[in-house]
C-alpha cells in the first residue's frame, strides 16, 4: 500500500526525526525561479571529457544552446524544455564513454545545490495540508513521473517522502518543481541529500538548510534525510553558476 513506513519507530530510522525548530511555514514564494527548465546539470565528468564529448552526447535529444564546462561537470541549455524532459526521462542510462553520468534538473532548491551529492530515487514533499493529506493522494500525483516504490507520509507535520523505481522520476518531479498541486495548495519538492553530506559537510538527519531567501525545510539542518545508495559515478563537485 501508499503508506508504508508510516510507523514511528520505522520512520525515524528510516528517514531521521525532524527537530521541531526548523519547522517553517511554506508560501507560494519558494516556487518562483527555482528550476530553469531548459538547463541540465551533469556530475561525474572525468578530467580527460571536453565540451564536443558533451555535444556529441546530448545533441541526440535536441538542439543545445550552449554548454557551459566546470572541472568534473558541465551546464547544458537545450533551446526546447521538452528536449530536456527527454534527457531526464533517461537517467538512469547516460554515459560519456563508458563511463556513467549524473543529469539532473538544474534548480536552486533549498535543500542541495548542483554537485551536492543526494539520493537517486528519493524526494521530499513539504507544505502538505496536514488535514487532508494522503499517501494515496501523493501517490496518486507524483506516480505521473514514474513508478513509485513507497510513499511515507508524516501527517502531524505536514511533509513526507516519496521513494521512486528509479531516478528519473525524481528528477522529472523535480523539474516540475512549480506544478506541484495537492487539494489545491501548492506543495514544494526537494531532493533529498545524502545522509552526511549536506551543505557544509556536517553530519544530520536533516534535508539541508534553506538558502537565498528559500524556505527552509523541517527536517533539521545540513544533513541529508535517510539512507543514500551507493553512487554509480562521480556527482561532480561545486555550487553550480551563480
Amino acid at each position: 500500500g501508499g503508506g508504508g513506513g508510516e510507523g514511528s519507530d520505522g520512520w525515524k530510522g528510516r528517514w531521521g526525526e525532524p527537530r521541531e525548530e526548523h519547522q517553517v511555514s511554506w508560501s507560494s514564494d519558494s516556487k518562483s525561479g527555482a528550476v530553469e527548465r531548459d538547463k541540465v546539470f551533469v556530475g561525474g565528468l572525468q578530467a580527460h571529457h571536453r565540451e564536443d564529448d558533451v555535444r556529441k552526447h546530448f545533441s541526440y535529444y535536441g538542439r543545445i544552446k550552449n554548454v557551459h564546462m566546470k572541472l568534473n561537470f558541465c551546464f547544458v541549455c537545450f533551446e526546447s524544455e521538452s528536449d530536456v524532459r527527454k534527457v531526464l526521462k533517461d537517467y538512469d542510462s547516460h554515459k560519456v564513454g563508458d563511463k556513467w553520468i549524473e543529469v539532473r534538473a538544474f534548480g536552486r532548491f533549498s535543500s542541495a545545490g548542483p554537485g551536492v551529492p543526494i539520493q537517486k530515487d528519493r524526494i521530499f514533499v513539504g507544505g502538505l495540508d496536514k488535514a487532508h493529506a494522503t499517501p494515496e493522494k501523493l501517490r496518486a500525483h507524483f506516480e505521473q513521473y514514474g513508478p513509485i516504490a513507497e510513499v511515507d507520509l508524516k501527517n502531524d507535520r505536514g511533509f513526507g517522502f516519496i521513494l521512486f523505481k528509479s531516478g528519473s522520476g525524481v528528477q522529472l518531479a523535480l523539474w516540475d518543481h512549480s506544478k506541484h498541486f495537492i487539494d489545491g495548495k501548492w506543495v514544494d519538492t526537494q531532493p533529498c541529500v545524502e545522509k552526511g553530506k549536506g551543505k557544509d559537510g556536517d553530519k544530520g538527519d536533516g534535508k539541508g538548510k534553506g538558502d537565498k531567501g528559500g524556505s527552509g525545510k523541517g527536517k533539521g539542518d545540513k544533513g541529508g534525510s535517510g539512507k543514500g545508495k551507493g553512487d554509480k559515478g562521480g556527482s561532480g563537485k561545486g555550487k553550480g553558476d551563480k
